[in-house]
């Protein structure tokens, strides 16, 4: 290429002497120029911020899974002990929020630098979940806790952007990648509940010589009165301890920002075109998929200790049945990530629909024995683990074979999962947790099985749900695209990939030096092509 000097007629030839990347000044991409010192700066510090996404989902983990174990002291920090119906707003709040955040997110990420504003939704997040802590009224609780699925929607909604923009077609590997870690900080929180002691209430512990078991609606002489002292609610120190390092990965991510201020253009996806649009029958189905499982994982994760605690009257604490579920979440969680899956994504579907099923009938029967079983509890909670934390990603990739998934439909499943976060968590509480002062109910053991019986509800209607799905296209001769197979078995070969490359490139960068990004230029006199 060659430029014609007005002054003397010479051309300035530029010097072929670097490789590829060297002689790259600038890229075109989505109608923005980048210097080549921007683009080896984002291939240099992308590891780095990935991993820093991957700890900003843990305290996200943190901030969901909180509220279940400590449901019952954040009864006692408002005055309203026992009364689950009214606490259970948090749910909604944090719902409304999110679906704000969410939204919002695909504006600001457009305008602003998607570090920048991760970095903003970390602090936050960080400062509303430390108020909680200091917070004894429910409205201001509740308000709260909006602010926290605010920042949270804004979370998710970047992580898939940044993630794209630092690698590309591999992206969906580390997108699973960090979703994992997202569980990770879910069971951290499980267990952050478990050393403080609840709110101040009234244990029986059975202090007779002879292990009698003894129903729930009468107490015995031989069963000793033990109440704990709790004036300032010491698990509200669980959340002081997720704030604090929500906000160091808040100023990590300042850090990225400031390291790195240039913007660039997030341009939303557009529906892959070699699919079928879909129909309004399959948009209700996926969208009452979301909402069903975003309700099991919520209403599960949130009142299981409670249930638990009422279920078995030789235990004081239902917080092991917490740890138990999201323990087992996590765990498979971590098989597509480690393992290959030998599975299509059919049968990797059918398997985790099947298992949810049947470990909501072991939940229901071990609360219905007639000495009811902790062991058959333990072990359903943790197939239902196992079960539901690779269902929503099984069930998305099989249903996305028949069908298009564009913008607009994202929002509507966002929507889905938004009212069953929202909604289930709040009805169900009513029909769980009849009475109006805690424990006072504790007498109506039964209603406390409710949440069991919904769990199988829901295992039900979205094992249904799929079958309805298959027989429909095969009736109809629908062949689902080949491009959509579940891509379980390549995750891990994405995720090497990935790091090995940008190892590579960030090697490279190291040895050119910054030199190169001044490009050498030849005068050439008498030059006339």
């Amino acid at each position: 290429m060659a430029f014609d000097s007005d002054d003397d007629g010479d051309d300035i030839l530029f010097s072929s002497k670097f490789d590829m990347l060297e002689q790259t000044t600038t890229l075109v991409d989505e109608g923005k120029n980048k210097n080549l010192s921007d683009i080896l700066y984002k291939s240099k510090g992308k590891m780095k911020k990935t991993f820093g996404l991957c700890a900003a989902f843990i305290g996200v983990g943190l901030c969901v899974a909180i509220i279940g174990p400590t449901l019952s002291d954040l009864t006692a920090q408002v005055n309203r002990e026992g009364d689950f119906v009214n606490i259970s707003l948090l749910f909604v709040g944090r719902s409304v929020g999110y679906l704000v955040g969410y939204f919002l997110g695909s504006f600001l990420y457009i305008i602003f630098n998607p570090q920048l504003i991760i970095a903003v939704s970390l602090l936050l997040a960080s400062i509303a979940i430390g108020v909680v802590s200091a917070t004894h009224q429910l409205l201001s609780l509740i308000i709260t806790m909006s602010v926290v699925g605010l920042a949270i929607g804004v979370m998710e909604r970047g992580a898939s952007v940044v993630c794209f923009q630092f690698w590309g077609d591999r992206s969906p590997g580390f997108l699973q990648m960090i979703h994992f870690t997202l569980a990770v900080g879910a069971f951290i929180a499980s267990l952050l509940a478990v050393p403080f002691p609840h709110w101040p209430w009234t244990c029986y512990v059975n202090a007779s010589e002879t292990a009698t078991t003894f129903p729930m609606t009468t107490i015995p002489e031989s069963m000793t009165n033990v109440t704990s002292e709790v004036a300032d609610v010491p698990a509200m120190k669980a959340y002081v301890i997720i704030s604090v390092y929500v906000s160091l990965i808040s100023l990590l991510f300042f850090y990225f920002t400031w390291i790195s201020p240039s913007t660039s253009e997030v341009v939303p996806s557009q529906p892959n075109e070699s699919r079928r649009d879909s129909d309004g029958t399959v948009i209700f189905v996926v969208m009452s998929f979301h909402f069903l499982y975003t309700a099991a994982e919520v209403s599960f994760g949130a009142f299981v200790s409670e249930v638990y605690l009422h279920s078995f009257d030789t235990v004081c604490s239902g917080t092991a049945a917490v740890v138990l579920f999201w323990g087992s979440f996590t765990l498979g969680r971590s098989i597509p990530l480690c393992f290959t899956v030998p599975m299509s994504s059919l049968a990797f579907l059918t398997v985790n629909s099947v298992g949810t099923l049947i470990a909501s009938l072991i939940l229901a029967v071990s609360t219905e024995m007639k000495s009811p079983s902790t062991q058959l509890f333990w072990l359903g909670s943790v197939l239902l683990g196992l079960s539901m934390s690779n269902l929503f990603q099984a069930g998305n990739a099989w249903l996305q074979r028949y069908m298009s998934i564009g913008e607009k439909l994202s929002a509507m499943l966002v929507i889905g999962d938004v009212l069953g976060h929202a909604g289930a968590p709040t009805i169900l509480s009513f029909f769980t947790f009849p009475s109006d002062v805690y424990p006072s109910g504790i007498n109506d053991s039964n209603s406390y099985h409710t949440l069991l019986y919904a769990m199988v509800l829901f295992s039900f209607l979205w094992t249904a749900l799929f079958f309805y799905v298959y027989v429909r296209s095969e009736a109809e001769g629908i062949k689902p695209t080949p491009e959509n197979e579940s891509s379980q078995n390549t995750v891990v070969n994405d995720v090497i990939d990935g790091v090995n490359e940008a190892l590579n490139t960030e090697s490279k960068t190291k040895k050119s030096g910054k030199q190169i990004i001044k490009p050498k230029f030849e005068v050439r006199r008498g030059h006339k092509d």
